[in-house]
């Protein structure tokens, strides 16, 4: 048998290198944050990808420490990988949840129930061409409102009636806030409004048909108007689901975190026929 010594061979063990010996801490502490934000995200802002995007990276850092310690004894590691691994499967899951439901919002495809209980009539939803019931461009009406969460505005009843919204809709609303808070409106988008170059002098006349070349052919409108893009004074020119010209006026709308009773948008609302 010879001798280890002279055969200048021994069974040390290999020390691990730096960058392996820290990897799995590396990647736990990568996992948790990355939970903390989605979980941070989820409750404070309205920034679904990064949620998202969050959440997945939880969930890949905890499987890849899951797989690494797969037929070894259950330690530290294996409970911070489930423990990572269930909090971002939460949190994605809740995210596009939020997301499912903000695309049917977005649609205009949601059941409104009167202040009072009572059902809202159905509307037939706008083919998305303005229709003009009189020549003189006078307004319905012109007034100030204001939502809550979760609250809708009809205006094709020519009053402006608000509404809480209901998720099995089929009747849609024209205005309302989701719970991020954004204001949507069902049908097409917002257009920010530009004046025209040769106003006539009257003030109505004018806005009507800004508005109404607007909605026949810009192509850079917005679905929502969040809170962080308001700026008061701002108006956005609308069509309704019954096919009537509205410009909106921005006044604010309230951010205090995702479903908070707090939040609220403020603006005017002028309609016409």
């Amino acid at each position: 048998m010879l001798d280890q010594q002279s055969t200048g061979t021994s069974h040390r063990p290999v020390p691990k290198k730096a960058h392996t010996r820290y990897a799995s801490s590396l990647l736990a502490a990568i996992g948790f944050l990355a939970n903390v934000t989605a979980i941070a995200g989820l409750v404070t802002s309205h920034a679904n990808t990064i949620i998202i995007t969050a959440a997945v990276l939880g969930v890949l850092c905890g499987l890849y420490l899951l797989l690494k310690r797969w037929g070894k004894p259950v330690g530290w590691y294996t409970m911070m990988a489930t423990a990572i691994i269930v909090a971002g499967s939460v949190m994605l899951s809740l995210a596009l949840k939020d997301r499912h439901d903000g695309a049917e919002d977005s649609t205009g495809n949601n059941s409104v129930i009167s202040t009072n209980g009572s059902n809202s009539s159905t509307n037939t939803p706008s083919s998305g061409k303005p229709v003009s019931k009189t020549s003189n461009h006078t307004p319905v009406f012109e007034k100030s409102f204001k939502l809550t969460s979760q609250e809708g505005l009809e205006l094709d009843d020519e009053k402006g009636t608000i509404r809480m919204q209901q998720s099995a809709a089929k009747a849609p609303i024209d205005i309302y806030l989701s719970n991020y808070p954004m204001l949507y409106v069902s049908i097409k988008h917002f257009y920010t409004y530009q004046a025209p170059e040769n106003p006539t002098g009257n003030t109505d006349k004018d806005q009507y048909t800004s508005c109404l070349n607007l909605i026949n052919t810009s192509q850079l409108g917005n679905s929502y108007i969040s809170a962080s893009s308001v700026v008061p004074g701002q108006q956005y020119c609308l069509i309704t689901t019954g096919g009537r010209v509205a410009l909106i006026t921005m006044q604010e709308i309230i951010d205090d975190g995702y479903d908070s009773p707090n939040n609220n948008a403020s603006f005017t609302v002028k309609l016409w026929n």
